[in-house]
């Protein structure tokens, strides 16, 4: 998300500069980082496992449902979900 501020503010010719966009991140991490409680570090880290994990379970559910509907030659769904191999 700091990434994008800088993207925005900096003109585009100055963008490429390195050093200007390690600074601007480097500045912008410094100044951060005395506001972050370690009790809200870890609740963001613990989260961000959760949601991961949900996330992949989610992907394996789905992709196993729609490997056992079309073993089952649902036609629709071989036609909406499968792209024909040319």
């Amino acid at each position: 998300m700091p990434m994008m501020l800088v993207l925005i503010i900096i003109p585009h010719k100055m963008v490429k500069d390195p050093p200007l966009i390690a600074g601007t991140a480097g500045g912008i991490i410094v100044s951060t980082l005395p506001n972050i409680s370690s009790q809200q570090l870890f609740t963001t880290c613990v989260l961000a496992i959760i949601g991961a994990a949900i996330s992949f379970f989610t992907t394996l559910l789905l992709r196993n449902l729609l490997n056992l509907l079309v073993k089952q030659n649902w036609d629709f769904v071989r036609k909406l979900f499968i792209k024909k191999k040319s």
